[in-house]
């Protein structure tokens, strides 16, 4: 009889300790700075966290939440840093329209400054070959919004 309770001692405190470990887990997963908290810990001294996106084998852009950002903020740096490597003209129009291809097609639903973000340079192509299709009209429609964005250019 003592044996018995002492398995079932044993199995509470196991259980027991399974709970509240899961419980660490899952709190501390779901803090937003921990990622920024560890690149900043794990950067040099003297080094600071990069502005430039890292484009990893994969080819996606990765790009840093910052205070105040939306996806379409991540999507237009991430334009951005594809044009710097391809030699292709957009007008301002066709630039909105990618930019907005690409954030409804992101599936990020809460960000947080520091998030890490992943934009693939397939999606920012399959944006940009749409965009050279546009009409005569639609491009005129964007303008109101390039406008706001680019300027008038």
């Amino acid at each position: 009889m003592i044996k018995i309770q002492e398995r079932y001692h044993f199995f509470f405190y196991l259980l027991s300790f399974s709970l509240v470990f899961f419980a660490f887990l899952f709190v501390y997963q779901s803090l937003p700075e921990k990622d920024f908290l560890q690149a900043s810990l794990l950067s040099l001294p003297g080094e600071s966290m990069t502005e430039k996106p890292v484009i990893e084998e994969s080819e996606d852009f990765i790009q840093i939440v910052k205070e105040g950002e939306g996806l379409t903020h991540l999507a237009r740096r991430s334009l951005s840093d594809y044009l710097e490597t391809d030699d292709l003209s957009l007008s301002s129009e066709q630039k909105i329209y990618i930019e907005d291809f690409v954030q409804k097609r992101m599936d990020y639903n809460d960000l947080h400054p520091g998030d890490e973000v992943s934009i693939s340079r397939d999606l920012i192509e399959r944006g940009i070959s749409q965009s050279l299709e546009l009409e005569e009209e639609q491009l005129e429609n964007l303008k109101q919004y390039s406008s706001l964005i680019y300027g008038s250019l």
